[in-house]
């Protein structure tokens, strides 16, 4: 398979997603992204509180990371795809990530925590986004 320039060892395809439903809780979901390895990243509109728009003078979209076998949506990136994908790779550097699952995902929270305070002006809670369960963008 033919890659996109620029997307080495990246794949186009679906993933499965968990994020936050207004009734409390998570539900798992299957969007389109692009995948790496133990991660997959898809685009989603940003939202300045729950269901609240972004000023018009914001960026409306962000990518978010979710790490594959655990469903657990790391991140969101507010960066060019290019920066992105390099952020992406550094982040999949501290571990093996194939052999992090639910229960042991909590041990790498100090980890990954650093990671972003390394780069606070591209990292940014998921939930500040709206996710393919959404469904009014």
């Amino acid at each position: 398979m033919d890659t996109w320039p620029g997307w080495d060892g990246w794949t186009p395809g679906g993933i499965r997603v968990r994020g936050p439903v207004k009734t409390g809780g998570t539900e798992e979901f299957a969007t389109a992204g692009w995948i790496k390895g133990a991660f997959g990243v898809d685009l989603r509109p940003r939202v300045a509180l729950w269901g609240e728009r972004l000023p018009g003078d914001a960026c409306g979209w962000a990518w978010v990371v979710t790490h594959l076998p655990t469903g657990w949506a790391m991140c969101g990136v507010d960066a060019p795809m290019s920066m992105m994908r390099m952020l992406v790779d550094s982040l999949a550097k501290l571990t093996d990530w194939s052999l992090i699952n639910a229960e042991s995902a909590v041990f790498m929270d100090s980890r990954v925590r650093a990671f972003f305070g390394e780069h606070p002006e591209s990292f940014f809670p998921p939930s500040d986004t709206l996710g393919p369960w959404d469904g009014d963008i």
